[in-house]
């Protein structure tokens, strides 16, 4: 090969790439220089900073690993001749995403003070936040790329193992949320080693119920980085987060590997169980119990959260705005009652109760659930 054809087939990076690396450097310089500063003022150890530093490292790389294999994607897609031109305002947020992730997952590393107590949670808080704008955002500019999609899915895992693991490690969660954030990667890892052995995988198709577990799951993660919430009430509530995100990847590999298919009378049967029973008529004697749980709570508190927990115990019998009137429900006990009454075995089933209501819905024979939508509709 001679030396023109040599440069003739290599080609400069594209404005797209170089905006992308430009942006993802400017994002975690800042994010650096400012903790290192922020640090310096309320005088944590240089070990600690250390450890800060390595763990919002890591995050990072991997961060950028992800984006220059989705720039490659988003390239080869393009076949080199029509990359997008620009990097986008919305593709730039995802990169804010990924290094507010990064940042949080950097206290991991570190003791819990009170100094930096709601900085995970308000990172991880802004980062679901941005989640749901540069999607949309992306769509009604025109700018949805290849880049954007993969940064998008990875970016949520990264979040996940972020929140999972300061959640751990500060104490808040038990173990096994460690091992079950890296699942979706233990999912692909098995699925490549399928393919490498020859044996056949089932594609998937987009499930709107997954897409609601997950999106319940990060909820659930981001309400256990709050300082303020109370460990019995968080524990309380956590089986009904963990059990149906931990079967969302069973089932996806049980159809992908084609031991369950979705035309088989098995999953068919399964579908209309879950559908007529699990979110049909088991939530209308969850939502009832959990009422009269709340006016029972009621009737224990005082002021302005006796009023409210009577009109949420309404809302919860009726069927009318159940989700929300089970999280407003959840906010007065965790953040009102609980600190009046103390801990009490009532009060921790009585947030289950509301829990179980997010999570499964108000059933049937609800006498209004515009709040539903928003579960069932792509956002971010």
């Amino acid at each position: 090969m001679s030396a023109k054809q040599t440069v003739s087939s290599t080609r400069a990076p594209s404005r797209f790439a170089i905006e992308g690396l430009i942006g993802v450097a400017a994002w975690c310089t800042a994010a650096v220089v400012i903790h290192v500063v922020w640090f310096d003022r309320i005088g944590i150890p240089q070990s600690e900073r250390r450890m800060w530093l390595l763990g919002f490292s890591a995050a990072t790389g991997f961060a950028v690993v992800v984006l220059l294999y989705a720039i490659a994607m988003t390239e080869r897609k393009s076949a080199g001749h029509d990359a997008p031109a620009r990097f986008g305002l919305a593709n730039h947020l995802t990169l804010l995403r990924g290094t507010l992730l990064s940042v949080c997952f950097g206290f991991a590393f570190i003791l819990p003070r009170p100094e930096y107590a709601w900085i995970p949670f308000l990172l991880y808080g802004v980062a679901l936040s941005l989640d749901f704008v540069d999607g949309y955002l992306a769509r009604i500019t025109g700018n949805e790329t290849t880049a954007g999609e993969v940064l998008e899915h990875e970016y949520d895992s990264l979040g996940v193992i972020a929140a999972s693991v300061a959640a751990w490690s500060w104490g808040v969660l038990p173990l096994i949320f460690v091992p079950v954030a890296f699942g979706r990667y233990v999912y692909l890892a098995a699925e490549r080693i399928r393919i490498v052995r020859g044996r056949p995988m089932q594609p998937l198709t987009y499930s709107i119920s997954g897409r609601v577990i997950a999106g319940l799951y990060m909820g659930f993660l981001a309400a256990s980085l709050m300082p303020a919430l109370p460990l019995p009430l968080l524990r309380a509530g956590t089986p009904f987060f963990l059990v149906p995100f931990i079967g969302s990847f069973l089932r996806d590999w049980l159809i992908a590997c084609g031991s369950l298919r979705t035309d088989g009378s098995t999953y068919t049967w399964c579908r209309r169980f879950v559908s007529t029973w699990l979110f049909g008529v088991i939530p209308i004697f969850v939502r009832m119990i959990a009422a009269l749980a709340c006016v029972v709570m009621a009737v224990e508190s005082g002021g302005l959260s006796r009023g409210i927990l009577i009109a949420t115990a309404l809302l919860l019998a009726a069927g009318a705005l159940a989700r929300i009137a089970a999280l407003l429900a959840m906010a007065m006990l965790a953040f009102v009652v609980f600190p009046q009454l103390g801990d009490s075995l009532l009060i921790v089933s009585t947030f289950a109760l509301c829990t179980a209501v997010l999570v499964l819905g108000s059933g049937w024979l609800s006498l209004a659930r515009p709040e539903e939508r928003p579960f069932a509709v792509r956002v971010g």
